[in-house]
């Protein structure tokens, strides 16, 4: 009897073992492995350390999830992907500049909160200025993805030396007779320029307001808002006001996920444990407090894939995030769909 009820015991001990092999590895394409981070990060090659020579970066989801903007490996290109049906195209806006312009970078820094086929982009010119002198300065520009057509936006207070971040959101509640620009940090050449404070723009009535703190705000679709403060060490952080406890170095990148339920936070680990990798901590918003983030992504540590230029991570749904990862040896990374759980659900740039 003894006997049989060890045989019994130990098929549940099997199946059970099957059962959680599956579970972890479900709608993955890559199995977990273990990792040897300090072969497969740091093994030299003749040019040091073996990191991909290009990478899609800076994902972007539009308001209804159509579209996916990124940049194109380490090239001044951003391509705008229909996820559905997985055409592209890259973002061309030269038929809007003018004539003594030409385009010497551009990005895309939002997607419009109440028009799904709309985008901002910011875009970094080179002209000549009346005294024959070359000149370089930001312009604002929005972009429609089904017309391909740009308007120039750019507020008129700059002047030609036109200084300002990549880091701007189109901000929630906005409208067609009423939208606000929020520039996260930087300044500009004619409004205290040394003093990085974020700032609004209202785009209709053509007039900015500069903000008398250095807090940075992310809003999300539903009114909640993301506060980051930048101090020595750590940095603050907190979401409708409630901090947010865990130490962080640099913060990498947030992002809200499309209903504002959900918000994420991918930043540096400090060296810790496992490689000094990056991670990404989701939180839900309605958590009671934010010790701890309800799920963890750590592609290191699940499958021996790493972000050597930073996750990138953001809301590809209310489910799911995208973040850019390759292999050791790989010579690009791309972007892949990854669960809350950290699954690997599919690849989406190739």
């Amino acid at each position: 009897m003894a006997e049989t009820q060890k045989a019994a015991y130990t098929v549940l001990v099997l199946i059970f073992a099957m059962l959680v092999g599956v579970s972890s590895c479900e709608n993955s394409v890559y199995p977990d492995v273990p990792c040897n981070c300090d072969f497969q990060k740091f093994k030299p090659d003749p040019f040091g350390e073996k990191i991909p020579r290009s990478a899609d970066r800076d994902p972007k989801t539009s308001l209804l999830g159509t579209w996916l903007s990124y940049q194109a490996g380490y090239n001044p290109t951003y391509i705008i992907q229909n996820l559905r049906t997985r055409d592209r195209a890259e973002v061309n806006i030269e038929p809007a500049l003018k004539p003594d312009e030409s385009l010497y970078f551009l990005s895309l820094s939002a997607w419009c909160p109440y028009d799904d086929n709309v985008a901002l982009v910011t875009a970094e010119v080179r002209y000549v200025n009346p005294q024959g002198i070359a000149k370089t300065g930001r312009q604002l520009f929005t972009y429609n993805v089904i017309t391909q057509k740009s308007e120039r936006i750019t507020p008129t207070q700059f002047g030609d030396s036109t200084i300002f971040p990549d880091d701007i959101q189109w901000k929630p509640f906005s409208s067609p007779n009423n939208d606000t620009l929020v520039f996260n940090s930087g300044s500009y050449s004619s409004l205290e320029p040394r003093k990085m404070r974020p700032w609004l723009y209202l785009v209709q009535s053509d007039s900015i307001v500069v903000a008398t703190t250095g807090t940075k705000r992310w809003w999300a679709s539903n009114g909640n808002v993301f506060e980051y403060r930048r101090n020595i060490y750590p940095d603050e952080l907190s979401v409708n006001g409630k901090t947010i406890n865990i130490p962080i170095g640099t913060l990498q990148r947030m992002s809200w996920s499309p209903s504002g339920k959900f918000f994420l936070i991918s930043s540096d680990l400090d060296n810790r444990p496992p490689c000094g990798s990056s991670e990404v901590w989701i939180y839900e918003a309605s958590q009671e407090s934010f010790d701890k983030p309800r799920h963890v992504v750590n592609l290191v540590s699940k499958y021996c894939l790493f972000s050597s230029w930073g996750t990138q991570a953001s809301f590809l749904t209310d489910s799911t995030i995208i973040m850019s990862f390759h292999n050791y040896g790989d010579d690009k990374a791309y972007l892949y769909e990854v669960s809350f759980y950290g699954n690997i659900v599919k690849q989406v740039t190739y």
